[in-house]
């Protein structure tokens, strides 16, 4: 899983992207816990270049506005 968050990472970079680690992922490490759901923010991509990104990675993906200001991917990755 590592492996692919450096390429998703990297990939957003490139794009001139920022990528953000959100969420329960934050907490459980501070805690010392195992956690495979993993919250990520991107600011200045649009949301069809961030779905773009992690396409190739996931095995399912959903997308849903919320509100006018931002939107929500959910990917499921093998």
């Amino acid at each position: 899983m590592s492996e692919i968050l450096k390429v998703i990472a990297d990939k957003i970079n490139q794009q001139n992207g920022r990528l953000y680690f959100v969420g329960g992922l934050i907490r459980d490490k501070l805690l010392g816990l195992d956690n495979d759901d993993i919250d990520m923010a991107v600011e200045g991509l649009t949301f069809e270049q961030v779905v773009e990104i992690i396409t190739p990675f996931a095995a399912s993906i959903t997308k849903e506005a919320v509100g006018g200001s931002f939107a929500v991917v959910k990917a499921v990755v093998d």
